[in-house]
């Protein structure tokens, strides 16, 4: 009875062997990494009872923490193959920086913001990551853009706020760069 929404899915996994899927403009939730819950995920997917978008992406991330790159991004493509999702794409962003791969990395947080502007709300977190990665890429104007469109609640978050004075200051906007300040 005290087990909440995010505690069902995997409680789901546990009863009929299958992680349920969810609407992919649906935050992803909580991460599972445990070994035990790999194995459980894995044999769900080997018997097809659980094959979907949700749980190679979860199966993803068990990988990565592993240190299993290659097997994390099949997981990830897999997923984006049955359901595009900002989320795997979001992954396989940052595994291409591991990767020193700046450009794939570009490509995949663009698709992932792209999607998630299909949400309600982007994420925060999302959108502080996608705006990094304009500032590294020194797509400035992008950058502000993408910030001038964002909630306002999302916009007044610290890291956001120093990411939209990095690019008035590259754009020579002081003004805005004061206001940051």
């Amino acid at each position: 009875s005290t087990l909440g929404p995010e505690q069902q899915k995997w409680l789901a996994l546990l009863e009929t062997g299958a992680l349920p899927p969810q609407d992919p403009l649906a935050l992803p939730g909580d991460w599972m990494t445990q070994p035990e819950w790999e194995a459980l995920l894995e044999d769900s997917l080997q018997r097809g009872a659980g094959r979907n978008w949700y749980a190679l992406l979860h199966l993803g991330v068990m990988r990565l923490e592993r240190f299993d790159e290659p097997g994390a991004e099949a997981a990830w493509q897999e997923s984006l193959r049955m359901q595009p999702s900002a989320w795997a794409h979001r992954n396989l962003a940052v595994l291409c920086l591991r990767q020193k791969q700046p450009g794939r990395a570009f490509d995949h947080y663009e698709r992932a913001w792209e999607l998630a502007g299909q949400m309600p709300s982007p994420p925060s977190a999302l959108a502080a990551e996608y705006l990094g990665m304009l500032a590294a890429a020194g797509q400035m104007q992008r950058g502000m853009d993408v910030y001038r469109a964002l909630p306002p609640a999302v916009q007044q978050i610290d890291r956001i706020q120093l990411l939209r004075g990095q690019f008035a200051l590259a754009l020579g906007d002081l003004a805005a760069v004061e206001e940051v300040l």
